[in-house]
C-alpha cells in the first residue's frame, strides 16, 4: 500500500486486513508446499531404537503434509530420516509429570527459595482447612549485571488454592497522576495502572505480571543481584497430607539461565 492509502485504514481495520492476509499467505505456502513435496514427504522416517538396537518404524503420514508419530516407553531414542530432495523439519513434544519431587536445587544464573509461614512471620509445616499461610519466593540472580523477562512458576501444595487481593480503592474517575484529571485529589493510584491480582504488601520485589491458575501462580519480572521477596497468600481448602512441590524459574529468552528450590516437603491440613 501507498503511504496516502495506509493513512486512511483506521489501525483495527489495518490490522485485521494484514492478519487475514497473512493468513491467506500461509495456506497458500502450505498448499504449494504440499503439491511440490508429496513425494519426498513418503520419504521421511522416525523410529523408535530400542536398548537391544533393533529398530521399529512408527511414522505415519498426516494430511499429505507432515510425518507423525507417538513413541512407546521402549524406546530409547528416536531416528529420524529424510531420503528425499527437500530440507526437512522435525518437533518433538512430551508431556507428563515428575513420579517424585525433584529435592535438589538448581542456580544457573538465578537462586529461589520458596518458603511457608502463617500470617504473623512465622514457619509452619500444618494448617487447618480454611486458613490462610503466607509463600515466601526469594529471587535473585547470581550474576551482577541481573536477569530480565524471568517466569517464575510456583507449583501449589495439592489443597491449596491461591487468595486474591482486592487491588488498592480508586475513588475517582482519574486517567493519570495530573492535577486536572485526579478532581478529587484523594486516589493514590492510577486506574489506567496494571495492579497484580495477587501479593502483600510486605513484598520488596513486584512482578511486572501475574498469571493465576489452578495449580500455579506464575509471576513474571527482572531478578537483581541483590535478594528480593514476593510474598502472597494461599488458603487451605482441603485436608491431608500434601507434597510440596518445587518452584521454578528461567530466562525466556535464554534457557541456560534457570533455577529451582528444592522440594519433597510434606504439608499437612487437617480439619479444623
Amino acid at each position: 500500500l501507498s503511504p496516502r492509502v495506509w493513512e486512511n485504514i483506521s489501525y483495527p481495520l489495518a490490522h485485521r486486513w494484514y492478519n487475514t492476509l497473512s493468513s491467506s499467505m500461509t495456506l497458500l505456502a502450505l498448499d504449494t508446499y504440499a503439491n511440490d513435496a508429496a513425494g519426498d514427504i513418503s520419504k521421511l522416517g522416525i523410529d523408535e531404537v530400542h536398548a537391544d538396537g533393533s529398530v521399529k518404524a512408527i511414522a505415519s503420514l498426516q494430511g499429505n503434509l507432515m510425518q507423525a508419530a507417538s513413541w512407546s516407553a521402549a524406546a530409547g531414542r528416536l531416528r529420524f530420516t529424510n531420503g528425499g530432495n527437500l530440507p526437512a523439519w522435525y518437533v518433538a513434544s512430551q508431556g507428563g509429570y515428575d513420579r517424585d519431587a525433584p529435592s535438589k536445587a538448581v542456580k544457573d544464573g538465578l537462586e529461589i527459595i520458596r518458603e511457608y509461614t502463617d500470617t504473623n512471620g512465622k514457619a509452619l509445616s500444618e494448617a487447618k482447612v480454611g486458613e490462610e499461610i503466607d509463600v515466601h519466593v526469594k529471587i535473585r540472580a547470581t550474576s551482577s549485571e541481573g536477569v530480565s523477562n524471568v517466569a517464575i512458576v510456583d507449583l501449589l501444595p495439592g489443597g491449596f488454592e491461591p487468595v486474591i487481593q482486592p487491588p488498592p480503592e480508586v475513588t475517582d474517575h482519574q486517567e493519570d497522576g495530573s492535577e486536572q484529571n485526579d478532581q478529587g485529589g484523594d486516589s493514590k493510584v492510577a486506574a489506567s495502572a496494571w495492579r497484580s491480582p495477587i501479593g502483600l504488601s510486605t513484598s520488596t520485589w513486584t512482578p511486572e505480571y501475574a498469571d493465576i491458575r489452578e495449580d500455579r501462580v506464575v509471576i513474571y519480572g527482572t531478578a537483581t543481584s541483590d535478594v528480593r521477596e514476593f510474598v502472597y497468600r494461599i488458603k487451605a481448602t482441603n485436608a491431608g497430607n500434601f507434597i510440596v512441590p518445587p518452584a521454578y524459574g528461567e530466562s525466556m529468552y535464554n534457557r541456560e539461565i534457570q533455577a529451582r528450590s528444592p522440594g519433597g516437603a510434606t504439608l499437612k491440613v487437617s480439619k479444623p
